[in-house]
């Protein structure tokens, strides 16, 4: 989950972008940058773009849905699985089933 505690006015932005940027980039800092105090855009690294787009299109698929349901059924009975396993299965399956 993205924490949007950070806001930054759109002014200080452009004043520190640098060093905003390389924030976001290596800490996955995100900020929220407002203008008049009101939220205006946000700002991410790639990175935190690119897995919050991927997470999307996993939890929009209705079959990729089933199977988080059918894991969070099997970890409630006490059946371990491997996270990255299914993580890859899913992955696999998007370019063909998205």
């Amino acid at each position: 989950m993205i924490d949007l505690s950070r806001t930054v006015s759109m002014e200080n932005a452009q004043k520190s972008l640098r060093k905003l940027i390389e924030d976001a980039r290596q800490n996955r800092t995100p900020y929220v940058l407002t203008r008049f105090g009101k939220p205006q855009a946000l700002l991410v690294s790639i990175e935190e773009y690119e897995d919050l787009i991927e997470e999307l299109a996993l939890l929009s698929n209705p079959a990729h849905l089933a199977k988080i349901a059918e894991a969070r059924t099997a970890y409630l009975a006490g059946e371990g699985g491997d996270y990255e396993k299914l993580r890859g299965e899913l992955l696999k399956g998007k370019s063909g089933n998205a």
